[in-house]
């Protein structure tokens, strides 16, 4: 019989695509839409990963299973590290990704190309009740473009 893992994410989709990363995996997977309504954590914490810890812990313990959660954003150089953490409230708590990309795309105005790099960063934490939380990071490196542009913020 496999053990329970809880996709810890509010997002259907980023929940989703977890659950497909370890589908193969020996978990029977579930999210967040499969439980009680619970208040989400604040993400009080200063980096991705105390506040991808912060999510594992709350929900894992809340529920009694193992979590993986996530916190990820991105980090301008320019900006120094901003919007950082704060990435989804980066126009405020109650901002929208069109609000966010607004605000960042204002404060790079006046900034050529080359100025423009950044990177977005992801960290993932696993954590069993009672055990420690393990930690995967990863980033990738580009620049910010002048204008909005795709879906999906």
């Amino acid at each position: 019989m496999n053990k329970k893992l809880l996709i810890g994410s509010a997002n259907a989709a980023k929940a989703r695509e977890l659950a497909e990363l370890v589908a193969d995996l020996p978990w029977t997977v579930i999210s967040l839409r499969d439980l009680p309504e619970v208040t989400p954590p604040e993400e009080t914490g200063d980096t991705f990963e105390e506040n991808a810890a912060l999510k594992a812990r709350y929900y894992g313990d809340t529920f009694k299973v193992a979590c993986v959660a996530d916190d990820s954003g991105l980090m301008v150089d320019a900006l120094d590290g901003a919007p950082g953490v704060l990435s989804a409230r980066y126009a405020g708590e109650d901002a929208d990704d069109a609000k966010n990309n607004a605000k960042l795309l204002d404060a790079l105005a006046d900034l050529m190309w080359h100025e423009r790099g950044a990177q977005f960063v992801c960290c993932a934490a696993f954590y069993e009740p009672g055990g420690d939380v393990h930690f995967e990071t990863g980033e990738i490196r580009g620049h910010i473009a002048v204008e909005p542009f795709g879906t999906n913020g």
